[in-house]
């Protein structure tokens, strides 16, 4: 008898954890929420996950690695999505085990039925009043972003002149493979697919090279600097088709044709983020579009300006200039080399391939990562999935820039072991894929 009642204290404890550990969450979650709305700064999320730092160390020396590797593919999902499951599931079982451990001892210490009964109707009434909480703190303040009236913003200050951006049309039907092909082999641009889209992202030259970031956010200036504000841009062509980015769909943001002379952009605000007035503008081809994207604490749409500006002076150059000099000569800096090179930079994890190659036929790139000692494939969904096609020739002494950033999850930041990385080069008339080149290094990965 005395057994049976410590089980079933046990499972209710359990029980009690889970609820009370899930409607802490929840109310973390739904304070950050309302101190948005009210113009606070709590940072009830920050303390919610705060004692996972203890507490991810001794799961990782707790949980057998067999385990660990189920886990990885039930969840074969790596990146940030991974990493905020990881979070949040570690979280919910500390605070399960905190709550759990202090219901059972309450209980066992105090056995009378009123007591017992009277602790579980206080949790269940806990969870609730989270709930409650959580639904009136997301209903004030919603999803952070504010559209700016059109009134508070000064005259000018988003208003764009888009005539130059005609030029995108003068690459629509055959021509397009022109643009394609120049886009492909300018250092400026990485041209991937997206959605199961070709989208050309454009990159940024820093540091006497040009870089490659997720999703191609890039901070002006530099992060590095150490300067207070940092405003964000993106820069992309969409090759195929016109048809808006899936997440502008519900999003602010302004549209216009190619070419037009006068355009509004709207501007929404949103505390969070270190850019507070952000922007979308979406400008439509015949076949093709131009996204730019910009997060600043001042209005004026200075980057939109220049990145706008960048995009048509180059193709502007390349419509009156390539019939005559060939794509090879109106190149920018550090698009062609006379030698083949590859290497692998970064640490912990986070890894850039960049080099110079000529496949000899249209096609993309990607890196297949092995571990020395037992042969075994890397990250092989991680590194699969960014890809880059590049330029090519016919002609022996060019070879053309790339540059590829990817993860390595397998290992730790403490610990270092050997890697080959191959460059697999993947044709797009669907002939055998074939590896072009390889270099070895130690690597640690990236830790979830």
């Amino acid at each position: 008898m005395l057994n049976r009642l410590i089980v079933n204290t046990l499972f209710r404890s359990v029980a009690v954890g889970v609820a009370c550990a899930i409607g802490l969450g929840v109310l973390a979650f739904a304070l950050a929420a309302f101190s948005d709305a009210v113009g606070a700064y709590i940072d009830a999320v920050g303390v919610y996950i705060a004692p996972l730092a203890l507490f991810a160390p001794v799961i990782d020396r707790l949980v057998p690695e067999a385990v660990i590797n189920i886990v990885d593919r039930l969840m074969p999902v790596d990146g940030p999505a991974a990493g905020v499951g990881l979070i949040v599931g570690g979280t919910l079982v500390f605070w399960t085990i905190i709550f759990s451990t202090l219901y059972f001892a309450w209980v066992t210490l105090r056995r009378k039925r009123g007591l017992t009964a009277l602790s579980t109707l206080a949790v269940l009434g806990f969870v609730f009043v989270a709930f409650l909480f959580a639904i009136v703190s997301l209903g004030l303040g919603g999803n952070g972003d504010q559209e700016v009236p059109r009134s508070q913003i000064p005259a000018n200050a988003t208003h764009l002149d888009l005539s130059c951006t005609a030029v995108l049309d003068r690459f629509q039907g055959p021509r397009r493979a022109l643009l394609e092909r120049y886009l492909a082999t300018s250092a400026p641009w990485q041209v991937t697919d997206e959605d199961g889209r070709r989208v050309a992202l454009r990159r940024r030259f820093h540091g006497g090279h040009w870089q490659a970031e997720l999703n191609m956010y890039f901070t002006e200036p530099d992060p590095a600097n150490g300067a207070p504000d940092r405003p964000s841009h993106r820069t992309r062509i969409f090759l195929d088709g016109t048809a808006l980015a899936p997440y502008l769909v519900s999003a602010v943001h302004a549209e216009a044709r190619v070419g037009t002379s006068s355009v509004d952009v709207p501007l929404v605000f949103n505390r969070n983020d270190a850019g507070h007035f952000q922007s979308s503008l979406w400008i439509r081809g015949t076949d093709m579009a131009i996204e730019i994207d910009e997060g600043s604490d001042a209005m004026p749409r200075d980057l939109t300006r220049t990145k706008l500006s960048e995009v048509c002076k180059e193709l502007d150059q390349l419509e009156r200039q390539e019939s005559s000099l060939g794509i090879d000569s109106i190149l920018p800096e550090g698009s062609v080399a006379t030698s083949e090179m590859f290497f692998v930079d970064g640490e912990l994890g986070d890894y850039q391939a960049t080099g110079y190659i000529n496949p000899g036929q249209k096609g993309f790139v990607y890196v297949k990562a092995f571990d020395k000692r037992s042969g075994a494939r890397l990250s092989e969904t991680e590194t699969r999935k960014n890809r880059e096609y590049t330029g090519w020739s016919t002609v022996s002494g060019r070879y053309y820039y790339f540059r590829l950033q990817f993860f390595i999850y397998e290992g730790d930041s403490e610990h270092t072991y050997p890697a080959q990385f191959e460059l697999w080069f993947h044709p797009d008339d669907g002939s055998p894929e074939r590896r072009l080149t390889a270099t070895e290094r130690s690597i640690n990965g990236r830790e979830r």
